[in-house]
């Protein structure tokens, strides 16, 4: 009997020192948030979009470089995976939205298809990577996309001509994931699987490729191995599960041109 009050009592601290570690890295967006200037861009206050181009998620081109850049480990299909989440949650964030109005990654695909430009979309990457813009300002990714991609007259030539094709919506939504990590990490002994990932979502002028609005997070959680779990009796949420979670919510919508948002800061 006393044995099993003990282990009782040792997995009982075990779950609340990995709840302590989840606590502190799931906090380490907002330290990210608050060195980027996020919302809206001043230039564009009271101004809302009248046709939105919501696009599929990217992956960030690792040639478009800047200071402190995280190189991407993970598997392509859990890549993949994280994209059609971050695509998943843009489109159902646009319901219940009056003021939010556009076509979705599917819908563009249609206009593109009866255009003769199905390719169109997988041009963008290409045309990022064409940058040779030098940049001592570029400590993010945020501040490269900005610096080094929405300058180079291809992209706004490509952002023009998909306006037109797209009955000229004023506006372009692009999702991308700038980098993801999975890694097993050692902690007081303790094995534990460390899930990462970096997001951007910009808001674009089609017209000039100009960044309306922004918003940017960094999120990572800690859980025990797939082996140590085994002795675990308390049921949890997947890791993968509570990565979505801490990435894609409310919060991320901050001062989105146009939307009725629920987030309290």
């Amino acid at each position: 009997m006393k044995k099993r009050t003990k282990d009782n009592c040792f997995r009982i601290l075990r779950f609340l020192l990995g709840a302590t570690l989840l606590s502190l890295h799931s906090s380490c967006h907002l330290l990210y948030q608050q060195k980027e200037e996020l919302g809206i861009n001043p230039k564009y206050e009271g101004y809302v979009p009248a046709k939105i181009l919501a696009a599929p998620c990217l992956l960030w081109p690792a040639s478009v470089s800047y200071e402190d850049q995280l190189p991407t480990l993970m598997a392509k299909p859990e890549l993949k995976n994280l994209c059609l989440k971050f695509d998943q949650f843009v489109i159902e964030s646009f319901s219940n939205q009056p003021f939010m109005k556009g076509y979705s990654p599917k819908a563009i695909s249609q206009l593109l298809k009866k255009s003769g430009k199905e390719g169109y979309l997988s041009m963008a990457p290409g045309i990022w990577e064409k940058s040779s813009i030098p940049c001592q300002k570029c400590h993010s990714a945020l501040s490269a996309f900005e610096e080094k991609v929405c300058a180079l007259p291809g992209w706004q030539k490509w952002l023009l001509e998909l306006s037109q094709i797209s009955h000229y919506s004023d506006a372009y939504l692009q999702p991308i994931v700038v980098s993801a990590r999975k890694e097993t990490i050692d902690q007081n002994g303790q094995q534990l699987s460390k899930l990462s990932a970096e997001i951007l979502l910009v808001l674009l002028n089609t017209n000039n490729s100009e960044i309306i609005w922004k918003s940017a997070k960094f999120s990572s959680i800690l859980t025990e191995t797939e082996m140590a779990k085994k002795n675990w009796e308390i049921p949890r949420i997947s890791s993968w599960e509570g990565l979505y979670l801490r990435l894609f919510n409310e919060s991320l919508w901050i001062d989105f041109p146009g939307r009725i948002n629920t987030y309290r800061r």
